[in-house]
């Protein structure tokens, strides 16, 4: 890295399309950078200034899972600028206006290059890294007591990604990207579409008891500090409520089994090798688990390790790659709100509605109205997005469930008006021209049991 004692914009040619991988040809800033190389720049010299690592320094304000994120991206803006992170502290402190003037002039050639029809910049540096580098930088300098200017980077950092905001799956979508995943990660795809927790939450709350698999469309609910910011700040009061439905169901019964059974051969195994297996299944054993086993060599001890969070975000990248399909366990969250609003009129407001993807309930409504009390109305409101939630719903099939649900209903003696009524609700707006085509038939059938 070459070296700046003063920051001079008609020296310092931006060029990052110039910048290219010796060994496989490809553009350095997008570049896949091992976990090892991140280690070896976080613990380098020249992330030193005065015996302070101003890196480490940085990365002890984030979460541990954003952690390398970050570090990649304060790399990469160091091999833009051609700095090292002491240099960049030691230009900082000594005039940070030629920090700021570095920094915009960095803002202006990306956001330029970024118009330029003929050079697609957005293959060299994407949109959403260019925006990640910005604020990282950004938290780099303020955390190493140099805050740059209100105003800079702004540009960069709110940078419009319009094909990853604008994306909505829809469950072709969805169906399609699930197809290109392993059968573990393919029922994870499918449990969150019917059951769209976060991340964090999949790794440190979901456990097989908050399951009940005994019985069909079982509620599921997680309180405040199960979920996302444990119930702390903006976040108390929320909750998560859900109803799993049966196709789900069916491959969690066989997952469990399975998992159970890998428990049993896997100690097994390491046993009569010598090993101790340490891990037991519980009903506080995670749902989701990684495929391979971690040993310790040193202690001799062999353990079977939830799903990391890093592990679900890598699955999902490499699906993404394959498939050409930007979804993600958010985006499915994004999906299953469209469907409560499209598909469940008024309700879509409602107490419930809110809880299938644990928005909090403001105001007095979540003291009083304990909706994880009222399972007939939870299970009401779901009923009119399941066949969007559930990826194996046959939606040719629709007609033989709608007549079942009929006779259900003739036989608890409601008229026929009271029937129709009931199976358009519940089968949503999607299906009302399904609905419609078994009026005739429907009637027919009603005056017949009536004659008998």
């Amino acid at each position: 890295m070459r070296r700046h004692s003063q920051y001079e914009s008609e020296t310092m040619q931006i060029n990052i399309s110039s910048k290219i991988c010796p060994v496989c040809k490809k553009s350095l800033i997008t570049h896949k950078i091992p976990e090892e190389a991140i280690q070896r720049f976080i613990n380098s010299k020249e992330s030193f200034y005065n015996d302070d690592n101003v890196v480490q320094r940085y990365l002890n304000s984030l979460s541990p899972k954003t952690v390398i994120g970050n570090s990649r991206a304060i790399l990469r803006f160091c091999w833009i600028v051609h700095m090292t992170p002491r240099e960049l502290i030691e230009m900082a402190k000594k005039d940070k206006n030629d920090t700021e003037k570095m920094l915009d002039d960095l803002e202006t050639y990306c956001l330029q290059t970024y118009e330029n029809p003929t050079f697609d910049f957005n293959q060299t540096l994407p949109k959403n890294t260019a925006k990640f580098i910005a604020k990282a930088i950004k938290g780099f300098y303020a955390w190493n007591k140099l805050s740059m200017e209100r105003k800079t980077l702004f540009k960069l950092m709110k940078l419009r990604t319009e094909k990853q905001r604008n994306f909505l799956p829809t469950k072709k979508d969805i169906r399609a990207f699930r197809d290109m995943a392993s059968p573990r990660d393919r029922l994870l795809i499918e449990f969150n579409a019917n059951i769209p927790l976060r991340r964090e939450e999949i790794e440190e709350s979901l456990v097989w008891k908050k399951l009940d698999l005994t019985e069909p469309y079982k509620m599921v609910i997680f309180e405040d500090f199960e979920l996302k910011g444990h119930g702390k700040g903006k976040f108390e009061g929320c909750l998560f409520l859900g109803i799993i439905c049966e196709s789900v169901r069916a491959k969690l019964i066989q997952r469990k089994k399975e998992e159970e059974e890998r428990f049993k051969a896997m100690k097994e195994k390491y046993e009569a090798l010598g090993y101790k297996f340490v891990s037991e299944f519980t009903e506080d054993t995670k749902v989701f688990l990684s495929s391979e086993v971690t040993i310790n060599e040193e202690t001799k001890e062999v353990s079977i390790e939830p799903l990391s969070y890093k592990a679900v975000g890598n699955m999902i990248q490499s699906i993404q790659k394959r498939s050409g399909i930007p979804l993600s366990l958010h985006k499915l969250r994004d999906y299953f709100q469209d469907q409560i609003n499209s598909h469940c009129g008024s309700d879509s407001v409602s107490v419930y509605a809110n809880c299938f993807i644990a928005h909090k309930i403001e105001g007095t409504k979540r003291i009083y109205s304990h909706p994880e009390k009222q399972y007939e109305d939870v299970l009401r409101v779901w009923k009119k997005i399941e066949p969007f939630v559930d990826l194996d719903y046959d939606e040719s099939q629709i007609n033989i469930k709608l007549k079942d649900r009929a006779r259900q209903l003739q036989s608890e003696g409601k008229s026929i008006d009271e029937i129709l009524d009931t199976v358009l609700k519940e089968r949503t707006q999607m299906l009302i021209t399904e609905v419609s085509s078994l009026k005739d038939s429907l009637l027919t059938e009603y005056k017949r049991s009536i004659k008998e």
